[in-house]
């Protein structure tokens, strides 16, 4: 039985990976854009995501490898547009307890 060198599935696999990420972050920019609200988004998520695509970026740029340079290059603008509509359409006011909480709160009458 042949079996690719371990160096090469693990190139493979990593161009799979990285393709899937790009491919989801642009998709949620997309959907933030789309629909003009983040509420289903977490800001924190996203400015995770994009410290590790800078760690990543850094990382390709010390060890010369332009692969993980061109990714990170590719999948950072997601991180900044995600972040700049989490600044744009977030609701600004605060919002009011839902009303199975409001009857929670009263005081039963006696």
């Amino acid at each position: 039985m042949f079996l690719p060198p371990y160096d090469e599935v693990s190139r493979i696999l990593a161009l799979l990976s990285s393709a899937l990420i790009t491919i989801g972050s642009y998709d949620q920019v997309w959907r933030i854009w789309k629909r003009r609200s983040v509420a289903d988004i977490s800001p924190l998520y996203i400015l995770f995501a994009g410290f590790n695509e800078v760690t990543w970026l850094n990382y390709g740029i010390a060890i010369h490898e332009w692969p993980i340079i061109l990714v990170g290059i590719v999948n950072f603008p997601p991180c900044i547009l995600a972040v700049w509509g989490c600044l744009k359409f977030r609701d600004p006011k605060p919002k009011t307890p839902p009303q199975y909480l409001e009857s929670l709160t009263e005081k039963p009458v006696v």
